[in-house]
Parts: structure tokens; C-alpha cells; sequence
């Protein structure tokens, strides 16, 4: 799978008459991301790091660009088919249960998982 993001910008609309909206990052966001390689976004708090991740996984709808996988446009594959290629963990200060990393990951799987069974020792 290649995810790539193509022309990525955002803003948050301003209120009032007179406020004027301005993108997030000053130049539109370009990159492709292959098989095997990691990326890393660096910036100081309230750059955009994290408006930008849920832009590229479709939780927030870019202003302008968008977000492909192995071509096809996020905003035009279904939900349930987006979330067969994409694992989330949100930050989170405090957790209710104490979950442990095969748990977490054994959610990001439920999609596969049906209803009544259980994952294989083989593939959570």
C-alpha cells in the first residue's frame, strides 16, 4: 500500500465578519509513503502535527488536496474500507482500562474478526 498525500493544506474557519482564514502550513503538504518506510512529523505544539494525521486518515476533511491509497482518493472509498488500511491510536492522558499493546492491536483487527470468534494465535 502507498499512501500518499497530494496538495494537503487545512484551516480552521475563523468567526466574525471580518475574520480572515488562513491555512495551517504555508506550503501544501506533498509526500508518498511506501511499504516499509516511517515518517516523522516535527514541530513545536499547536504547529498543526495532529490536525494534519486526521486529515491524512480521513477524520478531518482537508481544505485543500487530499489523501490517496494506491491512488484512490480516501474521500471517495468507503469507511469500512479506509479502516482496513489504517490503524489509529488517538493521544490520550488517561486510559479507563488498562489495556496492553496486543489488545490495542487486537482492536485495530476487529474488522476482520467476526462478531463471535476470536483472533488466531497466528494473526491477532
Amino acid at each position: 500500500m502507498i499512501l500518499s498525500v497530494k496538495d494537503g493544506n487545512y484551516f480552521y474557519p475563523k468567526k466574525g465578519r471580518l475574520a480572515e482564514t488562513k491555512f495551517l502550513y504555508n506550503n501544501h503538504i506533498n509526500f508518498d509513503l511506501h511499504p516499509g518506510e516511517i515518517i516523522s512529523v516535527l514541530g513545536p505544539n499547536g504547529a498543526g502535527k495532529t490536525t494534519m494525521l486526521k486529515c491524512m486518515i480521513g477524520l478531518l476533511k482537508w481544505e485543500h488536496g487530499e489523501t490517496l491509497l494506491d491512488g484512490k482518493s480516501l474521500s471517495q472509498m468507503p469507511q469500512k474500507e479506509v479502516w482496513k488500511y489504517i490503524g489509529y491510536v488517538p493521544q490520550a492522558s488517561k486510559m479507563t482500562f488498562s489495556y496492553t499493546i496486543l489488545d490495542l492491536v487486537t482492536m485495530g483487527r476487529a474488522i476482520y474478526i467476526g462478531a463471535f470468534s476470536q483472533p488466531s494465535k497466528k494473526r491477532p
